[in-house]
């Protein structure tokens, strides 16, 4: 029996993989919020700094923006 495409979808939020990527997308929304915030803030306060030093803070940050998502993954994995 062929199931329309709104059955399909209805059933995708009870499959464990899709509702763990939807809360880990969730808690990325913030996380990449407060990296946001902390850049600006440390690009203001080192804006008269050299660019180097600017420069390895945004990276740092971007590393930050990498990791959040896998430990975020990892961490509610282990809760489950």
């Amino acid at each position: 029996m062929s199931r329309t495409l709104f059955e399909w979808m209805a059933s995708l939020p009870t499959q464990p993989i899709i509702e763990h990527t939807g809360w880990v997308l969730f808690h990325t929304l913030w996380q990449f919020t407060i990296l946001a915030i902390v850049a600006l803030l440390m690009i203001h306060l080192l804006r008269r700094h050299s660019a180097s030093i600017r420069y390895g803070v945004l990276s740092a940050v971007m590393l930050g923006s990498g990791i959040a998502p896998i430990s975020t993954w990892w961490i509610l994995e282990s809760r489950w």
